[in-house]
């Protein structure tokens, strides 16, 4: 049994609770095919939070489209792959099990309800989930009986690497923050995770903490990035050297775990970066844009990195 403890009560910024709500609702209310560009935008969006159920309604509603569509069936067949993979490794009741409370603000803390000596740092990315929604992920880190801390962004000030919500404003206070966290709960080893702009965080905070593992899906090598959907003037990426010199201490960290789309520049851009050293493995997935941790997951990947 899983025990969700809050941490920190704070009036959230950015609430992807209230998008999960809006995206059943637009999709439960179609009675006919969306417009492709929409199609693309629903499917994604619903593979994201594990919505099996919303996904078989739009593709019954857009069965002719997807007919006479060879593209957009091949489309959404590949993101029915993904979500068969869920139900095959965390049973077919899944999407019903995906506990929505972990899609607020609040920096929550998951215990498994035995004792554990390791404790998972999920870094989230701009849109506060890891590529895939924070309540499936979890499902999968249940699976493992890994205890996990949820970080929630701030969007404060420049991109989410300004801070997350009840461990600081800065990057060095946030690792402080964190390092204290641990100690207190009595986690002797730390490991992190991170998707897309949640990579670059993850690798400075695993570097800073001296973590065990940290493992990079579709990882951005600049800690910040613009974002089309979050309307925020100053989030800007700018790619630097002195950026990515920011990394200069990840041999600090025991083992990286880096996967990078064959088909996005940004991800093999982290990937270069990163190959070489001694404690990274990478891994190019190919035949996909960023949407690495969806293909990994069609694979039959099981977070195997993050095991005891």
């Amino acid at each position: 049994m899983s025990h969700i403890e809050d941490l920190y009560f704070v009036d959230p910024t950015y609430q992807t609770q209230q998008q999960a709500a809006q995206l059943i609702a637009d999709v439960g209310a179609l009675t006919k095919a969306p417009t492709p560009e929409r199609f693309h935008f629903f499917v994604e969006q619903l593979a994201i939070y594990g919505m099996s159920e919303q996904l078989e309604h739009l593709c019954a509603v857009s069965a002719d489209v997807l007919t006479a569509s060879r593209a957009l069936r091949q489309f959404a067949d590949q993101y029915r792959r993904f979500l068969d993979q869920c139900a095959k490794h965390l049973g077919s009741d899944f999407h019903s099990r995906t506990n929505l409370r972990l899609l607020s603000d609040v920096p929550q803390l998951v215990r498994r309800g035995q004792a554990s000596d390791c404790l998972i740092i999920v870094v989230p990315t701009l849109y506060n989930n890891a590529m895939i929604s924070l309540p499936l992920l979890d499902l999968f880190l249940e699976a493992l009986g890994l205890d996990a801390l949820y970080l929630k962004a701030t969007h404060s000030k420049i991109g989410h690497y300004d801070g997350f919500y009840g461990f600081g404003s800065d990057a060095d206070e946030v690792a402080e923050g964190l390092a204290t966290f641990a100690k207190a709960r009595g986690y002797g080893r730390v490991s992190l995770l991170g998707a897309s702009s949640g990579g670059f965080s993850a690798l400075w905070l695993g570097a800073k903490l001296e973590a065990e593992r940290v493992c990079v899906y579709g990882s951005d090598i600049t800690p910040t990035m613009r974002s089309k959907l979050l309307s925020h003037k100053r989030l800007i990426r700018q790619s630097t050297e002195a950026d990515i010199t920011m990394l200069a201490d990840l041999d600090r960290i025991g083992h990286i775990h880096a996967y990078a789309g064959s088909l996005r520049s940004r991800d093999m851009e982290c990937l270069t970066q990163l190959e070489g050293r001694e404690n990274v493995t990478g891994r190019m997935v190919m035949g996909v844009g960023h949407m690495v941790l969806m293909k990994l997951i069609s694979e039959g990947y099981r977070f195997e990195e993050l095991a005891d």
